[in-house]
């Protein structure tokens, strides 16, 4: 039941009254004009009768302050732009959020994979890649596939900044990998203990 404007109206003078079955009809009568104009906003069809529900309660809230002397519509209107504008201001957050949080699951277990292959330093291959690396290098890869610690204990060890630490552990890992996995890669020559 879609009502027109005057009826919307009365029922919103009866409602901000205290008159719950006034209320009750009042949402129904401007349910289809909210449906409506959400759908137009562009709220996806999933979340329209959430969005509606949430328009409801704050029209419901706000009717105190409603002069029956104005049109409804517009009213109701403006509370519902409102609704979805914050709608789609949550849904950003959430989204940023979601998709930090997939980064950094993406990061650890990149990490993890790579901390797999690094783990092994006994291997002859992975041997002579570190072999090839720096000196500086290979002491941040001792200190943090050996002795287990941290980027940011690393970092005040060396005195150096945690996330140039985490960089070039990255950087050295993408390195070794590519070294482990060339076919022109050389074992380290038997005996040589980095």
């Amino acid at each position: 039941m879609t009502l027109d404007d005057i009826e919307l109206r009365a029922l919103a003078r009866r409602a901000a009254g205290g008159d719950t079955r006034a209320a009750e009809d009042l949402v129904r009568g401007f349910h289809g004009h909210l449906i409506a104009f959400l759908y137009l906003s562009t709220i996806p069809p999933d979340d329209i009768e959430d969005v509606a529900q949430e328009t409801a309660l704050q029209l419901y809230r706000g009717l105190p302050a409603y002069s029956p002397d104005k049109p409804f519509l517009p009213w109701l209107r403006s509370i519902a732009r409102h609704m979805t504008h914050n709608y789609w201001r949550t849904k950003a957050r959430k989204d940023r959020r979601e998709s930090a949080f997939r980064e950094h699951v993406e990061h650890c277990l990149e990490d993890e994979q790579h901390a797999a292959v690094l783990t092994d330093l006994s291997g002859d291959r992975l041997k002579g890649c570190i072999d090839r690396l720096p000196e500086n290098q290979q002491r941040i890869l001792w200190l943090r596939y050996r002795t287990g610690l941290s980027a940011e204990e690393i970092s005040k060890q060396l005195q150096r900044n945690a996330t140039a630490v985490r960089k070039a552990l990255s950087r050295m890992r993408q390195a070794l990998r590519a070294c482990i996995e060339s076919p022109t890669a050389e074992p380290a020559p038997q005996g040589v203990e980095t």
